[in-house]
C-alpha cells in the first residue's frame, strides 16, 4: 500500500451522489486514498443518504447548493449539470489547498478549478465521454451540443492525468478527442471485494435469473423479459429485477411501467418479482437465488454488476460489446451473445440445464475476479496514481 503523510488531502467533485455504478465508484477511490493515510473530501450538488450507497456515511460529504435546477422543463440536462458543478467547484475558495483533485462525470470543469488552484493537479477518471452518451438531435440541438462538447475538450486537455475503467473507454475517448493522445490516459479497472464462498460451489436452490441494474431506459431490461419468455428458459424459473429506483425521477417511474406491461404483453408478468433499492443483506440473499445473470445493457462502458455476480460464482450471459468483453470470457465464466433472446436465451438455458457446465463457469468467474479485477488491486492503482501526482505536481501546459 502507498506510504503518504497524513496531511495529504484530495477534494472529489461529482455531481450527484446517488445510488450508480459511477457513485459506488467514486466512493470506492475516496475509500482507497484514506487508506493509504490521506483524508478526503465530497464536494456535490445533490446528496440524499436515504438513496446513496451506506458506505456514503463514511465520507466527508459536503453538499454546495445551487440556484441551477436539475433540468429545465425536462430539458438542458446537462448544461445544468455543469453549471451546478461550477458551483461546487467555488467551494475549492474555502477550503484549504489539497494535494490532488479528482473530476469524474464532470471534466468540463478542470479549466477553472485549474485557475482557482494552479498548483494543484486534477485527475479525471473518465466513465465515457459525455459527448457519445447525447442523443442524436436534430440542426439545433447540434449547435446546442457544439459548445458543450467544446467545454468536455477543454476539460479533458487541462486535466494532469487521465484514468478510464476500461480499454473500451480509453479507445472510445482518444477517438473522440485525438488531441489527447500525447497526454497520459491509462485505464484502471474498478473492483469489487470476493466474499468467502463454501466450495465447491452449488446449484441447488437457484431458482431464478438476476437482472441487476437501475431502472432505467439506457440498461434495456426489456431484452431480460423477452430472455424470460424465450423456449430455452424452463417454466418455473422466475426472473428478478433489482436495483435502483427513484420514485422522483419521471424517466424511471416510466421504465417500470413500461417494464411491468412488456411483461404482462409477452405472458411472464407472473414470473417477475421486483426488488427495488434492495439492501446490502437483500442482495447477498438475491446472489444465494441467482443461477446466472443476466446483463443486457448496449454498449456498457465498463459494467461492476458482472463484477459482483462473478465473486459470489454467478455465471454472467452479457451483451457482446464495450467493457463486458473486458469481463467475462465466454465459455469460461459465462458467455457473450448478440443482443437478441433467441442467442441470449439459449446461453442462459444452457447455464440452467447443464450443471456440470455451470459448476465450471462458477468457479472460473471467483478465479477471474480473484486474479484481475479484486478490490485491492483497484484500491493500489489508485493510491499509486494519486501519490505520483501528489508528488510530480501539475503539468506545465493545460492551465487554460
Amino acid at each position: 500500500m502507498s506510504e503518504v503523510p497524513e496531511e495529504r488531502c484530495a477534494v472529489f467533485l461529482h455531481p450527484t451522489l446517488g445510488l450508480g455504478g459511477a457513485e459506488r465508484l467514486i466512493l470506492q477511490a475516496s475509500a482507497a486514498l484514506r487508506k493509504a493515510g490521506w483524508s478526503t473530501v465530497m464536494l456535490t450538488s445533490e446528496y440524499d443518504p436515504a438513496r446513496a450507497f451506506p458506505v456514503s456515511d463514511r465520507e466527508d460529504i459536503r453538499v454546495v447548493p445551487s440556484l441551477v435546477p436539475p433540468a429545465i422543463g425536462g430539458r438542458f440536462k446537462a448544461w445544468c449539470a455543469y453549471l451546478r458543478m461550477r458551483t461546487a467547484v467555488g467551494r475549492l475558495r474555502t477550503l484549504e489547498p489539497p494535494e490532488l483533485v479528482v473530476v469524474d462525470l464532470i471534466p468540463h470543469v478542470v479549466p477553472l478549478i485549474k485557475r482557482l488552484l494552479p498548483g494543484v493537479p486534477v485527475l479525471v477518471y473518465c466513465h465515457f465521454p459525455d459527448q457519445l452518451m447525447a442523443p442524436a438531435g436534430r440542426a439545433w440541438y447540434r449547435w446546442y451540443r457544439q459548445a458543450f462538447d467544446g467545454f468536455e475538450r477543454r476539460g479533458f486537455e487541462a486535466a494532469d492525468a487521465i484514468l478510464t475503467n476500461s480499454h473500451f473507454t480509453r479507445k472510445n475517448l482518444l477517438a473522440t478527442y485525438p488531441s489527447l493522445k500525447g497526454s497520459t490516459v491509462d485505464v484502471v479497472w474498478p473492483g469489487v471485494a470476493s466474499p468467502q464462498l463454501s466450495d465447491p460451489p452449488c446449484v441447488e436452490g437457484r431458482d431464478a435469473v438476476l437482472a441487476l441494474s437501475r431502472i432505467h431506459p439506457a440498461k434495456n431490461l426489456e431484452l431480460a423479459l423477452e430472455v424470460l419468455s424465450s423456449a430455452h428458459i424452463p417454466q418455473d424459473a422466475r426472473l428478478i429485477i433489482a436495483g435502483g429506483w427513484d420514485p422522483g425521477d419521471r424517466s424511471c417511474r416510466n421504465e417500470k411501467k413500461r417494464l411491468m406491461e412488456l411483461a404482462h404483453t409477452l405472458g411472464v408478468g407472473g414470473r417477475v418479482d421486483w426488488k427495488l433499492n434492495p439492501s446490502d443483506a437483500e442482495m447477498e440473499t438475491l446472489w444465494q437465488r441467482s443461477r446466472v445473470l443476466i446483463y443486457p445493457p448496449l454498449e456498457e462502458h465498463f459494467g461492476l454488476v458482472p463484477l459482483e455476480a462473478m465473486a459470489r460464482g454467478v455465471p454472467v450471459v452479457a451483451v457482446n460489446a464495450g467493457g463486458p468483453k473486458e469481463i467475462v470470457l465466454d465459455g469460461i465464466t459465462g458467455c457473450l451473445r448478440e443482443p437478441g433472446a433467441a442467442a441470449m436465451g439459449a446461453a442462459v438455458g444452457r447455464l440452467w440445464s447443464d450443471d456440470r457446465f455451470w459448476a465450471s463457469c462458477s468457479l472460473a468467474s471467483r478465479d477471474r475476479v480473484a486474479e484481475s479485477f479484486d478490490l485491492a488491486r483497484f484500491e493500489q492503482r489508485f493510491q499509486d496514481v494519486a501519490s505520483w501526482l501528489a508528488h510530480s505536481g501539475p503539468r506545465t501546459r493545460g492551465t487554460s
